[in-house]
This record gives structure tokens, sequence and C-alpha cells, in this order.
């Protein structure tokens, strides 16, 4: 990755919990509270390789939340989930 900040980097995808914000390769694609996350929540992202290009949708509590990302056909994707507590886990999948 060449650059760590969300809002900027042409590599990264994200999903801020705090405000339920999306930003996808250095463009913030959704704002809004729909995909904030709180403690406790259950996140599930689903990716779907017949959906306009590639696509990352979202479900928080079994409630489906709608498509986060899109235009990911030739794209290398890591999921990692990180927390305020140095937790984080990550792997990868290409999108053909």
């Amino acid at each position: 990755m060449i650059s760590e900040s969300y809002d900027s980097s042409e590599q990264l995808m994200m999903v801020r919990a705090f405000n339920g914000n999306c930003y996808q390769f250095g463009t913030t694609v959704s704002s809004g509270s729909d995909m904030k996350v709180n403690k406790g929540d259950e996140i599930r992202f689903e990716l779907d390789f017949d959906v306009e290009g590639g696509s990352i949708s979202v479900t928080i509590n079994g409630a489906p939340k709608g498509v986060a990302f899109r235009g990911l056909a030739g794209k290398e994707i890591w999921c990692v989930r990180c927390s305020c507590v140095p937790v984080c886990a990550a792997g990868g999948r290409n999108v053909h």
C-alpha cells in the first residue's frame, strides 16, 4: 500500500465504523449513518463477482445496508478488520 490515508489512498476501501462513511480508492463513495457500526454489531461483507463489475455489499445485524463498493473487477482485494484495540486480521483474493 502506497498511502495509508483512508480518504486519499488509491488502493484502500474502508467503512469507518463510527460514522458509516465509505471510502474507495481515494474517494468518499457514501456518507451517513446507514453503515455505522456499534460495539457488539455483527457485520457481514459479501463479495459478488456478477454485480456492477464486482461489488461488496454490507449487512449489519442481519439487515442489508446495500452496496458499499463497486467496480472491483481486476482488483486484488484484501479484507482487513481493525479496531481501536490493537487487533487486525487480513486475507486476500483477486477479483476477476
